[in-house]
């Protein structure tokens, strides 16, 4: 394929016109384009895959005479030209995934629930968008402008802490810490453990002045939490069967996983053994007091026995030095502004996404079976 010459329009940067030729290793011209001589060597990578109609991330340009490749940002084009002309060749990489249409990408080599399905991102925006609404209707009950105040706050809340932007630039990486993150998790063994908390309703009085100064009584329940009890799942034997990171993550400048864990039984053995203990303490919390809440959680324990955090999104990056305006100051000041949107749409377009899920398979016995 081949493109006609066309101008690099890029009004607000200035410096001489430089000639940029791109042929193939066949010596094949494929585009020739002009640029400004301080045009960086990213934008310029860029500006030829919009040319050739393909994904910046699946080749790289190289100099002809040199050998140099053309990539980042400290490298101004203007000190790979000779004669104000600049010959390049491209070569294709290998094994570089191809994201979606909307930018979503399959990380790990089995395919359990990545990339996150369209119903999955619509309920998400939904719950937040709902949440919002429901804080607006609240608000309304009030004289301004403290509803006003009211619905700031509960967007404010949700903008800086509760949402897959916020958490991820909390963890802003590179991508190769975020490689080396997942590694440790998967080498992580898997403690599930249930948990009883054992509660009673109450009821109590108070007293409440009317505007008018007339005094009236009001009764209410309330919830008195009392005993609580804790017990680990028995592992005696377990297995990560997540699968492999798939390769040429590291290509992508730009990238936001989200992270989930899921953890199963490997045998019928196991699973009666967890569902006794769960039924001991039950037993143990309706004895306790009349009511009682039951949950679970799986925590992580690394090669040194220390409980290892889990983080459902980081953002990774493969530049030497973050943008200015990527990090969570930047989006901490966007979001005081209600800015935060405008910030996550734009963060969404040029980040490449995806999810992935951790699993653990447990045994309550060691021994062949569990192999």
């Amino acid at each position: 394929f081949r493109s006609q010459s066309s101008p690099f329009h890029l009004d607000a940067m200035a410096g001489s016109s430089l000639h940029v030729v791109l042929s193939s290793l066949g010596g094949d011209e494929l585009c020739t384009v002009d640029v400004p001589g301080n045009s960086k060597a990213s934008e310029l990578k860029d500006f030829m895959a919009r040319e050739l109609q393909v994904s910046p991330y699946t080749f790289k340009l190289i100099t002809v005479g040199s050998g140099l490749p053309v990539e980042g940002n400290g490298v101004r084009v203007e000190s790979l030209a000779e004669s104000g002309r600049i010959d390049l060749t491209m070569m294709k990489i290998d094994g570089i995934p191809t994201p979606d249409s909307q930018g979503y990408l399959q990380l790990q080599s089995k395919g359990d629930g990545s990339p996150r399905s369209d119903a999955a991102r619509r309920s998400r925006l939904t719950a937040t968008v709902a949440i919002l609404l429901f804080t607006a209707l609240v608000a309304g009950f009030f004289h301004f402008p403290y509803g006003l105040l009211v619905w700031y706050v509960v967007y404010l809340v949700e903008a800086l802490f509760f949402n897959p932007t916020a958490k991820g630039l909390m963890r802003l990486k590179q991508t190769e810490c975020i490689l080396d993150y997942i590694d440790d998790i998967k080498a992580c063994r898997p403690a599930p453990e249930i948990k009883a908390q054992c509660y009673h309703m109450e009821t109590r009085t108070r007293h409440t002045t009317n505007q008018d100064g007339t005094t009236r009584t009001e009764t209410y329940s309330e919830r008195v939490d009392t005993a609580s009890f804790t017990e680990r799942l028995m592992v005696a034997q377990w297995d990560d069967i997540t699968g492999n990171v798939v390769d040429g993550l590291s290509y992508f400048p730009l990238l936001h996983v989200h992270f989930e864990i899921q953890w199963e039984a490997g045998d019928a053995e196991t699973h009666r053994s967890h569902e006794r203990q769960r039924q001991a303490l039950k037993a143990r919390a309706a004895a306790a007091d009349v009511s009682h809440d039951m949950s679970e959680e799986l925590r992580l324990i690394d090669e040194q026995g220390q409980e290892c955090p889990f983080y459902t999104d980081m953002i990774g990056t493969t530049g030497d030095s973050f943008p200015m305006w990527l990090g969570y100051l930047p989006y901490a000041i966007c979001c005081i502004l209600c800015l935060s949107w405008p910030y996550r749409y734009c963060l969404a377009q040029r980040a490449v996404k995806g999810d992935f899920i951790f699993e653990k398979r447990v045994w309550s016995r060691a021994g062949p079976a569990a192999i």
